[in-house]
């Protein structure tokens, strides 16, 4: 029990100093910090981020443990979250799911289209069909006409996680459309017990 603790305390130790001085301060909108472009921010995106984070508070209302949002310019936003599955999501152990992602708003769909086509080299594709009533829909009012979501790792990651069930990759990279929104993001799931 006591090498448990000394190696979840480790864990926590060295996750901390790794990204000292390296983050930006927690944001639990999806409107700031602004870019520095003087281009005006999108408002679709700043609504979509907005959703997004309510969604994630709404799905992981005890066990979230990381939200920051940081606009990259006026059409793409990145985020880094967090949040520990309990069993039995996660079988008999507890997992912390962490992700980066930059979602980038396209002027079109078919523009979005091409970049996801360009970019999804050594990816599978591992759903094109929009599973859930998640923050596009709430956003939009109806789901994407166009989805496709694709992973470098084993398990179900990214948006689509909340559909993960019991299947959990280690750890990959990601690239999902939703019409004009590309994610493009890297995951990890990491055992807390």
């Amino acid at each position: 029990m006591i090498k448990q603790w000394l190696a979840i305390i480790s864990l926590v130790m060295i996750a901390l100093l790794s990204v000292a001085g390296c983050t930006s301060p927690t944001t639990n909108t999806g409107t700031s910090p602004s870019p520095s472009s003087s281009a005006p921010l999108d408002s679709q995106l700043a609504q979509y981020m907005e959703v997004f984070n309510q969604t994630f508070k709404e799905s992981h209302p005890t066990n979230f443990t990381v939200y920051r949002v940081k606009w990259n310019n006026s059409t793409a936003v990145k985020i880094q979250d967090a949040f520990t599955y309990h069993p039995p999501n996660s079988n008999t152990t507890n997992m912390t799911y962490n992700e980066t992602a930059t979602i980038i708003k396209f002027s079109s769909v078919d523009d979005a289209s091409k970049y996801v086509n360009s970019h999804t080299s050594g990816y599978r594709l591992t759903s094109a069909t929009y599973h859930t009533n998640g923050s596009y829909q709430r956003v939009t009012g109806h789901a994407p006409t166009v989805y496709a979501a694709y992973d470098t790792g084993t398990g179900v990651a990214g948006p689509s996680r909340y559909d993960a069930g019991s299947e959990f990759a280690e750890s990959g990279r990601y690239i999902h459309q939703l019409d004009e929104y590309v994610w493009v993001g890297e995951y990890q799931n990491v055992n807390t017990s």
